[in-house]
């Protein structure tokens, strides 16, 4: 899925500056006063489209709480009470070849593990009710029969 400058993390636009591109990410452990960034060092072809994480459980709706709301969870209802993973997932996409690689951290920001690599036929979503990051790819073709169905 490639994501145009509109579908960034943040879109304001100042004096030909393009904030819209989010090329890493710190957090901040306010109990050891330590900041701990994702990506030591990134390219400039590189952004982070997307990341989600856990924050809690709601009881009444049985379904567990992100950090926002994406179309990228799936099955979320009839979710027993328990303690949100400690798990941070990050997309990041090339601009220059389109290619997206999904990576999963600690929310310490530690065991970064690459998850899958994908093109822009590829796209992931997050099953929640199954602890599964599923990723599908599109036929080329696709686009061939587009108008036919929609």
């Amino acid at each position: 899925m490639h994501h145009s400058k509109k579908g960034r993390l943040t879109s304001r636009k100042e004096d030909d500056l393009d904030f819209s591109k989010v090329i890493n990410m710190a957090i901040y452990d306010i109990n050891k006063a330590v900041t701990s960034y994702l990506f030591p060092e990134m390219s400039k072809n590189e952004v982070i489209t997307d990341f989600i994480y856990e924050v809690g459980h709601n009881a009444e709706s049985k379904r567990m709480i992100f950090n926002r709301e994406l179309s990228l969870i799936l099955n979320n209802k009839n979710i027993a009470e328990r303690t949100p993973h400690n798990k941070l997932i990050v997309c990041k996409e090339n601009d220059e070849t389109v290619k997206q690689k999904i990576l999963s951290f600690t929310k310490q920001v530690e065991n970064q593990t690459m998850i899958a690599e994908m093109d822009s036929l590829t796209e992931w979503r997050l099953d929640v009710f199954n602890q599964k990051l599923i990723t599908f790819k599109r036929s080329a073709d696709a686009e061939v029969f587009k108008d036919l169905y929609y």
